[in-house]
């Protein structure tokens, strides 16, 4: 498949997927209902999460820069303001430095998998 049907199909099986998810029925119901095929639903929602991974990492290599912040004294910070924003597409993460690195490494592979 080319580079051209290949895009094409990712974005018609994007919008069945949305549409599918949006829908507030179960998945299963919902591909009966609107005859699509279960394994093809399942393939190519796997290949549209696969390509939002690589597409994220690709960029995150290429962009990210790390700057270390000064721990601020708890008493001194009252007006609960993050000490780091991150933002992935159209998703903003304010991280405090309470945030134990556990929660963090599970919110970012939600946020790459969203």
């Amino acid at each position: 498949m080319d580079k051209i049907s290949h895009e094409m199909r990712l974005a018609q099986w994007t919008s069945i997927i949305r549409e599918c998810n949006n829908s507030g029925m179960p998945k299963k119901s919902w591909m009966e209902i609107n005859n699509i095929n279960e394994k093809q639903f399942y393939y190519w929602q796997r290949r549209i999460r696969l390509e939002a991974v690589q597409d994220l990492q690709s960029s995150l290599s290429s962009n990210t820069t790390f700057v270390e912040l000064p721990a601020p004294v708890a008493a001194c910070k009252q007006d609960n303001q993050p000490d780091a924003v991150l933002r992935i597409g159209n998703n903003t993460l304010e991280i405090h430095n309470s945030l134990t690195p556990i929660l963090l490494k599970t919110i970012l592979q939600v946020m790459i998998h969203a």
